[in-house]
């Protein structure tokens, strides 16, 4: 027996009825869904192919039929709703009967010329490729268009590709850093003025014949061997670039008040004018951290946050630890007549001299 108050709500909630009623009943309204979804794709069209009809089974699957030559095709439902069918082409019309005879020879697929027919057991075209090699090809690949030379075109291409080497990756970070303005260190390169010579930056191969020439590594472990500008406001070129390591690089860099960091809240604007943010808390004498707890925190305005004495977060609250009630609502109407915060009024001992009165 179910002890407590609410026994009647304890007992509906244990009830296995109940919930092999709900069960099932969020099944059919899964299934009938699930139908309606099926039974959505008749008359959509997918490549050569027109669903017309619905098949409901493990799995479910469409019929289409091919609107050229009316052949229907089963296809698996979850294939579709996953994007992973991509077989709609017909292959009854698509790729046409191939005839063994000697009526293609002449035929040219690409590169490849037809010169002779292979016996019928083999099933090859005896091709003539624009190098002059010989290729034997198989039919269908010719008429689908997958097979175009003997292999030379490929070749071609790799002989041809940059290599995507570390060397390769330094190059395309360089130009990047001066041209793109979507880079995230184009502020401190491009924006600055920092271009590639054109003997580098239009040509992978004159990199590439300075960088072993000067030192360069490829062996060399991550950071000891990287690019570096001598003359940190001159250009990549020659005569300015050298490989270091990061720990030469980073002792190589323009002084902190030149850095132009777009960062969050790296800038600020106080009475009109753009300031580092750095900067305006040494001059204010209020550390950085305080700044920004007045500004997330407390929501001050930047003056109003540089205003503050002290380098900690000048809470609000803790003022009135050092005054009565009366005299912190006093403080504040003070504060809003004067525009000065509470801090200063208490700083200044102001607020004897106004309490007296």
């Amino acid at each position: 027996m179910i002890k407590g108050r609410n026994k009647w709500s304890e007992l509906i909630k244990t009830c296995k009825d109940c919930e092999e009623r709900k069960r099932k009943d969020n099944l059919e309204k899964s299934e009938k869904m699930k139908k309606e979804e099926i039974l959505s794709h008749i008359g959509k069209t997918y490549g050569d192919y027109l669903i017309t009809d619905v098949k409901f089974g493990i799995p479910d699957k469409l019929i289409g039929k091919c609107q050229v030559c009316g052949c229907e095709k089963e296809i698996s439902y979850p294939s579709i709703k996953n994007g992973h069918w991509k077989d709609d082409k017909c292959h009854k019309h698509y790729v046409q009967p191939i005839k063994y005879d000697k009526s293609y020879i002449g035929k040219r697929y690409g590169r490849l010329t037809v010169i002779d027919v292979k016996d019928k057991c083999v099933r090859k075209f005896k091709c003539r490729c624009d190098c002059g090699n010989i290729y034997y090809a198989v039919p269908c690949d010719l008429e689908n268009g997958s097979v175009k030379s003997c292999g030379c075109i490929k070749d071609e291409i790799s002989a041809n590709a940059i290599s995507y080497d570390r060397l390769y990756k330094v190059w395309q970070d360089m130009k990047r850093r001066c041209y793109s303005e979507s880079d995230v260190s184009y502020k401190n390169y491009g924006a600055r003025g920092i271009t590639v010579c054109d003997e580098w930056r239009y040509s992978y191969e004159n990199f590439k014949k300075w960088a072993y020439a000067n030192g360069y590594d490829e062996n060399a472990p991550y950071g000891e061997c990287t690019i570096d500008r001598i003359d940190v406001n001159g250009n990549y070129e020659p005569s300015n670039c050298r490989w270091t390591d990061m720990k030469t690089q980073n002792n190589n860099k323009r002084p902190r008040e030149q850095w132009d960091n777009e960062g969050y809240r790296s800038f600020i604007v106080v009475n009109g004018e753009r300031i580092s943010k750095r900067k305006a808390c040494e001059q204010c004498g209020v550390s950085v951290q305080a700044f920004d707890y007045r500004i997330n925190k407390m929501g001050m305005t930047p003056e109003k946050a540089l205003a503050l004495s002290g380098r900690k977060g000048d809470k609000e609250s803790s003022v009135s630890l050092r005054v009565n009630a009366r005299q912190y609502n006093f403080l504040q109407d003070k504060s809003k007549e004067t525009g000065l915060p509470i801090s200063e009024l208490l700083r200044e001992m102001i607020i004897e001299e106004m309490i007296k009165r």
